[in-house]
């Protein structure tokens, strides 16, 4: 194999393995991810190019609102009351009745 198909089959699996971490961090770990979106649009929006201040502004809509895009909270922790709070109503559960434990002998 070339020189050139050697390199461009790396950087494919460089793409592949980067979109995967990126993926798998916004899946397991979103509150590090928000603040990772976070860390990298402010220097872009304190940028004096247009175009750069556009892109970290989009990295700053893009972080989720759980995480704390609403109220900076970095938790979505609804102190403050700008995050909706996601209760749920208890349902009727069924309880099942458990059988008295054996005497060990």
């Amino acid at each position: 194999m070339s020189e050139t198909g050697l390199m461009v089959q790396y950087v494919i699996i460089a793409v592949v393995v980067g979109v995967s971490a990126v993926s798998t961090l916004r899946r397991l770990a979103p509150s590090v991810f928000g603040r990772l979106l976070a860390m990298l649009s402010r220097p872009l929006e304190r940028s004096s190019l247009a175009v750069v201040r556009r892109a970290g502004h989009g990295l700053r809509q893009a972080i989720p609102a759980a995480v704390g895009g609403a109220c900076g909270s970095s938790g979505g922790c609804s102190r403050c009351g700008a995050c909706p709070t996601t209760s749920v109503p208890a349902q009727d559960v069924a309880v099942m009745p458990l059988a008295p434990p054996r005497p060990l002998r």
